[in-house]
């Protein structure tokens, strides 16, 4: 099929990704993303803390426009070939016409390969500049210092802590253990919303989250919980006197 591929990692798809899929979305050619998993930079040797899973990175793509994703396993095999070799196997066979990425993207082996390099091959190539300086290292940067507010300016919507949750020891609370590889803000108690409900999250370190809700809400554990965290922590933990103030705990039971 005749495709605009927005190309990249598109860890968070944040305004700037969401401003390539939008472009690929407005050729008149189905408009596809191709990402990688795993992350290039892990397979490369260097750690680094995913802002979405990509089960939630599908679910916003699909929001932002994407008819189709394709996921391109990265692997070392695969950081060994060459720009012009991984675009033919890669692109060319799921009928790539025009091709978007963001200003500096570089690919293959040494990160030989650049836009022009697409367009030698014959590819049109939209090149488009960061929105609002929108990036991946940028947002997880502000995730690790607990500034969720700036996150979530350069995300355009709240950042999202998902994970599976249990009961926790003490009545009313639950506890979210993250998957493992994602990003978990700088300890401190952040005020937001889960289920639909304002909650208060506990994150104290490399343990569980502890969410609280402020309504009677029927959760029956375990369960997928995403919290949305729009802003910065409103105390350091432990801060029981914050937390007092949330007057209904959560209603749950074991699920069966």
């Amino acid at each position: 099929m005749p495709r605009a591929v927005a190309l990249g990692t598109f860890d968070g798809v944040h305004c700037g990704h969401r401003g390539l899929v939008a472009r690929a979305y407005g050729t008149g050619l189905v408009p596809t993303v191709v990402t990688f998993d795993p992350h290039p930079r892990r397979v490369l040797g260097r750690a680094v803390s995913l802002i979405t899973t990509l089960d939630r990175r599908f679910e916003l793509l699909a929001d932002a426009g994407a008819a189709d994703v394709l996921v391109a396993a990265f692997t070392e095999e695969v950081a060994r070939m060459s720009a012009e070799d991984w675009a033919e196997q890669v692109l060319r066979p799921i009928g790539t016409e025009r091709v978007i990425v963001g200003e500096g993207f570089r690919f293959g082996v040494r990160a030989a390969g650049d836009a022009d390099t697409l367009r030698r091959l014959g590819f049109a190539v939209d090149e488009l500049p960061l929105q609002a300086g929108a990036s991946s290292s940028r947002i997880r940067a502000h995730i690790a210092a607990g500034e969720l507010a700036a996150a979530a300016g350069l995300l355009g919507r709240p950042f999202e802590l998902e994970g599976r949750a249990t009961m926790a020891p003490q009545p009313g609370r639950v506890h979210i253990s993250p998957e493992p590889g994602t990003a978990v803000p700088a300890p401190g108690i952040y005020a937001g919303r889960a289920l639909g409900w304002p909650v208060l999250a506990t994150v104290a370190g490399d343990g569980p989250v502890e969410v609280r809700v402020a309504a009677p809400v029927a959760v029956r554990c375990p369960v997928l919980l995403r919290v949305e965290l729009p802003c910065d922590a409103v105390t350091s933990p432990p801060g029981p006197s914050r937390l007092g103030r949330l007057s209904h705990p959560f209603v749950y039971g074991m699920a069966s």
